[in-house]
């Protein structure tokens, strides 16, 4: 199995993160002075064990000379991404160019072997014209062709689909050689593997406040909560992506631990993501579905 050949959902499969709710009541007066009511601090730590395990796969695909890089496909926005890879520089040299050095937002968001929410955005408002639609589908294969139809037809607001055929209607050809996906999300797997490739769903614990209204919120202590999310995964990753790269092997997987890491210090940050950005790379995209949609009757 290679590098190449694996496409790696980011939240709760890279990294845990959650934001501080008590943080946010608390700077409430601020916001309504500073119209930045949408700004928020964001608390990371990165997966135990798992970004050893991509620079293993990066080094070995190296050595043999095959495409070692990194392929991230989210649901999130381009300035989040880099922010993280600022504190995080192992995401940056596994992505390879041009995000390596990155000294802007616009290197990621450009990126080739990242996938957005915005990306996503583009390609659906696109494949509503029935012509654009006919086309693209013409040069997919049938099991790709019907879950995009479905997803298109039934879901049309949902970005979450992850599908390689789109991102090669994007211009990001490089996720032409996934195989695999590796994501948390049950229904992103489903459709991944109905595309006519596989998945290997991460479980973890989910925390939630107001009955699971506000995921991954905590009331306080956020490094508390991270410290309890941080499970060691990563030989039980390595044992089903080699189950997968078998013929004979499943085409789903779960993977699931409990177990912690004794004398691991995993790497934690935090940053405050301004109220701009949330606006402009989160929540636009999505609006300009919804009008579409609404247009559309």
């Amino acid at each position: 199995m290679r590098p190449a050949h694996l496409v790696w959902d980011a939240d709760e499969v890279l990294w845990d993160w959650v934001m501080d709710f008590g943080r946010m009541v608390r700077a409430v007066p601020r916001a309504l002075v500073t119209l930045d009511t949408l700004g928020h601090r964001e608390y990371f730590r990165a997966k135990t064990g798992v970004w050893e395990l991509i620079y293993g796969m990066h080094a070995a695909a190296l050595e043999r000379d095959w495409d070692p890089h990194l392929r991230i496909w989210t649901n999130g926005y381009p300035w989040r991404l880099w922010r993280i890879s600022l504190d995080l520089p192992i995401m940056a040299t596994v992505l390879g160019t041009p995000a390596t050095g990155a000294s802007s937002p616009a290197d990621f968001a450009a990126h080739p072997r990242v996938f957005y929410r915005g990306d996503f955005v583009d390609q659906a408002l696109r494949l509503r014209d029935p012509t654009a639609r006919a086309a693209a589908l013409a040069h997919m294969s049938p099991a790709a062709a019907r879950v995009l139809t479905r997803q298109l037809d039934e879901r049309p607001r949902d970005s979450t689909l992850k599908l390689p055929e789109l991102a090669a209607l994007a211009g990001k050809d490089s996720f032409g050689a996934s195989r695999l996906l590796i994501d948390d999300e049950a229904r992103n797997i489903h459709r991944f593997v109905a595309s006519g490739r596989r998945g290997i769903q991460v479980l973890m614990p989910r925390y939630a406040m107001v009955w699971g209204r506000l995921p991954n919120t905590v009331w306080r202590d956020p490094w508390g909560r991270l410290e309890a999310l941080s499970v060691d995964i990563a030989p039980r990753l390595a044992h089903a992506l080699a189950r997968a790269a078998d013929p004979d092997g499943p085409e789903r997987q779960q993977v699931v631990s409990a177990e912690r890491v004794r004398g691991y210090h995993p790497v934690g940050f935090t940053f405050r993501v301004p109220g701009q950005r949330v606006r402009q790379e989160w929540m636009a995209p999505r609006k300009r579905l919804h009008r579409a949609a609404r247009r559309s009757g």
